[in-house]
């Protein structure tokens, strides 16, 4: 059969959409690339025309002018003492070593979870908006895209809808924040954790009392599911427990702090305390307090510190985790793969930045359960394979 067709006609090319535009290619260019400068309903226009006409961005081009002209993915994480968030980091530099010779770089920036202001200011940095102090390779410091997390509050949720905005691809993980046009959330069903957590609780504990339940911060939605999730677990699988909720913010000392506050305050009801849930914050926190408190109500008791002792759930494989599962002091942590949590939104931003592909709107991370039997695994590390997305229900 004789095809009379141009051999390229099947690849429409920039200069094609600038024709059919009726604007430049480095109009087309920027509208394409998110890079501003083009006039909200004419960049609207160029890419409605580039979906129609079916144009597919030139991978191997793109990474190559990169090279050129680098591009940088900004990645805000908390600064805690917990050490999940370090193996979040690791995530990102191995997605950033995958990404060798592509033109495209990570620049991680940490702020202390207590600090709205801290943090936002830190957004503004991304957009060049901090002078000298922001990342990024050029002069403005502005990336060109972010990956986030932080308290799910008005001024931080305005401060992202700004990033979005100024056409800064964004995607949150972890602990989501609630904004419109952001591309995607990668983390874990929490609300559903802490269910989970709440059935293990009620299938471990020796009777009726106490559960405390300490968490980080509330204003983190992260932290707020895993409570809610674990409130409404407990009344589903044993409501003879009650369940006091505890802020600790992370930090060793008021963690340690919140956990006694409660204890006492069961001592003085004269409920026993059966069990602790650490959502999130200080496990050393948790367990020094759990082993002073259980030392002496096994005295006052006379019994064995054994047979008394609070059941405890965590969060994570952190070493003190593994650690605590091996002596029993912890019965069993509930994981979320921080690797992956790093490495799979650096990916999915190459993907975008170089082709336009679009994620799912909520890549999930998995449910996982660590005993004393499996305290020696370690999750996957799947940082070159690509991403299987699943859709927001």
């Amino acid at each position: 059969m004789n095809d009379d067709r141009p051999k390229n006609a099947h690849r429409p090319t920039i200069r094609a959409i600038a024709e059919a535009a009726g604007v430049s290619r480095g109009t087309v260019d920027r509208a394409l690339n998110n890079r501003g400068d083009v006039n909200a309903e004419v960049a609207a226009r160029i890419r409605e025309l580039a979906r129609e006409l079916g144009y597919v961005p030139n991978k191997a081009a793109k990474a190559l002018r990169f090279n050129y002209e680098p591009r940088t993915i900004g990645v805000v994480l908390p600064q805690t003492s917990s050490g999940f968030f370090d193996q979040i980091e690791s995530g990102v530099a191995q997605a950033q070593a995958g990404l060798a010779g592509m033109g495209i770089h990570t620049s991680v920036l940490r702020f202390d979870p207590r600090s709205e202001a801290g943090l936002v200011e830190l957004f503004a940095r991304l957009e060049g908006r901090a002078g000298d102090s922001a990342p990024g390779p050029g002069e403005s410091g502005r990336v060109d895209g972010a990956i986030l997390t932080g308290p799910d509050t008005a001024a931080v949720r305005d401060a992202v809808s700004h990033l979005i905005a100024e056409d800064i691809p964004v995607i949150t993980i972890n602990s989501d924040i609630s904004v419109a046009g952001k591309l995607c959330f990668v983390g874990q069903d929490l609300r559903r954790s802490g269910v989970v957590a709440a059935e293990l609780m009620a299938k471990i504990v020796p009777g009726p009392g106490r559960v405390i339940a300490v968490t980080g911060n509330l204003a983190f939605q992260a932290h707020r599911d895993r409570i809610s999730g674990f409130r409404d677990g407990i009344d589903q699988w044993a409501p003879e427990l009650t369940v006091d909720v505890r802020e600790g913010f992370d930090v060793y000392d008021q963690t340690r702090d919140c956990a006694r506050a409660a204890m006492a305050e069961a001592d003085r009801a004269g409920e026993p305390i059966v069990g602790l849930y650490m959502a999130t914050g200080s496990i050393e926190a948790a367990l020094d307090v759990v082993r002073s408190h259980g030392a002496s109500a096994s005295s006052e008791a006379g019994m064995p510190a054994a047979r008394n002792r609070v059941r405890v759930i965590t969060n994570d494989a952190l070493p003190i985790v593994r650690a605590g599962l091996a002596r029993r002091e912890i019965d069993f942590s509930i994981l979320q793969d921080p690797l992956h949590q790093g490495s799979v939104p650096v990916r999915m931003l190459a993907d975008y930045l170089l082709s336009g592909t679009r994620p799912e709107p909520w890549y999930r991370s998995p449910i996982l359960i660590m005993g004393a039997s499996n305290a020696d695994w370690s999750p996957r590390e799947e940082i070159g394979r690509s991403p299987g997305h699943s859709s927001l229900q």
